[in-house]
């Protein structure tokens, strides 16, 4: 069953047929995961160029002191720019590595690209001698925060690991969600521990997420 069209979301039949929320987000992931593997390079390019220019369009980024972000997949959205602008500054860039036999992840600042290596699932991720970031709420730290997609009012599909929404439940910092604008979608289905992020912003728009 398809649940996504253009940027409407059709999931409620299917809901309704297997009552759990868990199935329908495995299905979305499936299909936003097919969708990601369509874009062409010169997509991929133009949206991340423009998506780039809104995220330092912001204020939240041009007053942070540090910018909490991730190296992309394949296929993810591509905010290598974005990191090389962070580190080019003089701000403090933080990535996230996985802790390895435990469901939570925490951030390490690098000073370089030099300072990653290939990790868990294949992300590159901090080499474990850089130093942690603990984060503080003094409204000077940003976090870019991956999905496969987000809807309207700032819920994401993420992987199904939780590792965000378990970080972000911690700390009071503004989490900005990154995405290409063909994976917002009108509303997703989530649960009592899904967190919605502040921003989020697209090639196309930012969105600030009223709460």
């Amino acid at each position: 069953m398809q649940l996504l069209h253009d940027k409407n979301m059709i999931f409620t039949s299917y809901e309704e047929t297997y009552g759990k929320i868990d199935e329908v987000k495995k299905g979305i992931r499936k299909e936003l995961t097919e969708k990601r593997k369509m874009l062409s390079g010169p997509e991929k390019e133009k949206y991340s160029f423009e998506l780039y220019q809104n995220i330092c369009s912001l204020d939240e980024f041009k007053n942070a002191d540090t910018v909490m972000s991730f190296w992309p997949l394949e296929n993810e959205t591509d905010v290598k720019k974005i990191n090389k602008a962070v580190l080019d500054m003089g701000k403090t860039l933080a990535l996230p590595l996985c802790e390895k036999k435990s469901p939570d992840m925490n951030f390490r600042i690098i000073r370089s690209f030099d300072e990653l290596e290939k990790g868990s699932y294949s992300i590159y991720e901090p080499k474990e001698c850089c130093p942690i970031f603990m984060p503080k709420d003094d409204g000077k730290t940003v976090c870019l925060v991956p999905a496969l997609g987000y809807d309207n009012e700032g819920f994401r599909m993420g992987y199904g690991g939780g590792y965000y929404d378990r970080y972000l439940s911690k700390y009071g910092i503004t989490a900005i969600g990154v995405v290409y604008h063909p994976f917002i979608t009108a509303k997703l289905p989530r649960s009592e521990f899904d967190k919605a992020v502040h921003i989020l912003v697209t090639d196309r728009e930012i969105i600030r997420i009223k709460r």
